[in-house]
């Protein structure tokens, strides 16, 4: 086990602390774990900084490091089809057309106008009490099925709380509401039509079929604002795309500024708010934006499509890939400096302790660890 550890840690001077624990649970092999966490942004306050003259070595050969890369600074107005829907112009032979070619939309199914008498049996009830029970409720059937009135019998005898005093009146249902077996009596029934006793399971039933109110369409009349909506919702991106085209041909004919543009057009103008590089967007629902801008730079008016979005952008500001001058980025080499020292002093750190154990002068980690003033974790 102390070979094992000892070869570790030479290796993983540098690695994290998920690295070093799942090496070392490898081929399902789990230990209790000591471990030295050497961390370079621990070592930074050990790192003697460097005079001007060394610092402007490291800035000329680091060149590529401190490069900034293309920025761009940048108005614009974001263009979507949602705010263009009502100005697609929709015919009403449009409407028709779009009507009978999605009738099934505008359907509406089958209802039946149903009461019911309900009479119930506890859950420990007997054969002979269920029995008992189911008589009552044959009695009451033959009854509504000789022609006695359906709601009085209801009312009198049925043990629905809800209904009973409605005369057993459910109203009108579809399909879907009632349970499978009360659903599959009651769509069978004519109207004016009693059914048989019933079983659910929890009660016996009786139902009566008031009125059948069959499968139809609603009115074209009825859903013609829902259709215009919906063909306006489906031809807002093609209309915007052309729509698009014609204002950017309209704003770049002349010399008005975006700013005005946007404002004579009702259109919303918005800036970024720093300059901004290809992997940079204004918002996140913009992804891709700045990438596009920055294609084409000299361009200082541009429409940008991004899926159904279009944006008109005014280019305010370009900034070039360029290394700053070293007075300009004197802080970043001087972090470049101690970041790099600090994995040195890590790295050495790591040997030094790596050799106290190999070496034999200890034996553990943890007192090796401590006689070199570095914390031990578990």
């Amino acid at each position: 086990l102390k070979s094992q550890f000892t070869t570790l840690i030479g290796d993983i001077s540098s690695a994290s602390e998920r690295e070093v624990r799942a090496l070392y649970e490898e081929e399902e092999t789990r230990y209790d774990l000591l471990y030295v966490d050497f961390k370079p942004a621990d070592f930074i306050p050990q790192v003697k900084d460097p005079g001007d003259v060394e610092l402007q070595k490291i800035y000329e050969s680091r060149q590529e490091d401190l490069r900034l890369p293309d920025s761009v600074s940048y108005e614009y107005a974001v263009l979507r089809p949602e705010n263009f829907s009502e100005l697609v112009e929709v015919t009403p032979e449009d409407t028709e057309a779009y009507y009978y070619e999605n009738r099934n939309h505008f359907a509406l199914p089958e209802e039946l106008h149903l009461r019911h008498i309900q009479i119930n049996y506890p859950k420990e009830a007997d054969e002979t009490k269920k029995a008992e029970l189911k008589e009552k409720a044959l009695r009451l059937q033959q009854q509504a099925v000789a022609g006695d009135s359906f709601l009085k019998l209801a009312q009198e005898n049925s043990e629905d709380a809800k209904t009973s005093a409605l005369g057993g009146d459910l109203g009108w249902l579809r399909k879907g509401v009632l349970p499978k077996e009360i659903e599959s009596a009651a769509f069978k029934l004519l109207d004016g039509e009693v059914s048989d006793v019933i079983d659910d399971g929890s009660s016996f039933r009786v139902l009566k079929l008031e009125e059948r109110k069959p499968e139809m369409f609603k009115p074209l009349d009825e859903v013609r604002s829902e259709i215009v909506a919906a063909i306006r919702k489906r031809e807002a991106p093609s209309y915007l795309a052309a729509k698009a085209q014609d204002l950017f041909g309209e704003w770049t004919k002349d010399d008005r500024t975006l700013t005005d543009f946007a404002a004579q057009n009702k259109l919303i103008l918005q800036s970024t708010a720093t300059p901004l590089t290809k992997d940079n967007n204004p918002t996140p629902d913009l992804k891709g934006l700045t990438a596009k801008v920055l294609e084409t730079p000299q361009d200082t008016r541009q429409i940008v499509e991004l899926a159904e979005v279009y944006v008109l952008v005014n280019i305010t500001r370009y900034e070039e890939s360029h290394v700053p001058a070293f007075a300009d980025t004197r802080v970043r080499v001087l972090e470049l400096f101690r970041t790099d020292e600090a994995k040195k002093l890590a790295s050495q750190a790591a040997n030094e302790l790596t050799q106290s154990l190999q070496t034999g002068k200890f034996a553990e980690l943890r007192p090796a660890a401590e006689a070199l003033k570095f914390a031990v974790k578990e």
